[in-house]
């Protein structure tokens, strides 16, 4: 197994693809969300189907704690971190931050979760998970700032044009 820090974005997008096969939501994946706190370990991972997706208004498309699935998913993001991959990698990611270092803008998400994120859809469609056909991946910051930084950055152009066209796209 891997500890190189450079490993992080993978073993985590790797760990959420796995998680999603074992632990599917209801119906194909809408959206990932990745929230940020302070450090490489300490995130929620949040997933939404398409089933859940009409319980969720535009507004809080990109917050997951509004979401109906919240308890599912706080129990997801607690078995993907306790993967031994995504901890050793994290944890070999924290030795090489210098004190405050993940203390980022709030509106603009670290690049190693970008990273991650921008890995999510290709993981996840190697898995053979069913994805809705305007799905999007996101990283915010525990309060939910960051979103709209992040989903360029992470998304193909033409996922952020449907978000777009949708009334989706995150502005915050």
């Amino acid at each position: 197994m891997s500890t190189e820090p450079d490993q992080y974005p993978s073993a985590l997008a790797q760990a959420i693809s796995d998680d999603l096969v074992q632990h599917p939501v209801s119906g194909d994946v809408v959206r990932v969300v990745i929230r940020w706190f302070d450090g490489p370990l300490y995130l929620t991972i949040h997933a939404l189907g398409t089933e859940d997706e009409t319980e969720v208004s535009p507004e809080d498309a990109w917050y997951p704690l509004e979401w109906p699935n919240l308890d599912a998913e706080i129990a997801r993001a607690d078995r993907i971190v306790a993967q031994p991959t995504v901890a050793a990698t994290g944890a070999s990611v924290e030795a090489t931050l210098d004190e405050g270092s993940w203390d980022w803008e709030l509106d603009a998400p670290p690049g190693d979760l970008v990273a991650v994120a921008s890995q999510i859809p290709d993981a996840l469609r190697r898995a053979g998970v069913p994805l809705a056909q305007h799905f999007a991946v996101g990283v915010t910051h525990f309060e939910g700032w960051g979103a709209e930084a992040s989903v360029p950055l992470a998304n193909k152009p033409s996922v952020v044009q449907a978000l777009e066209q949708r009334g989706l796209l995150p502005d915050e």
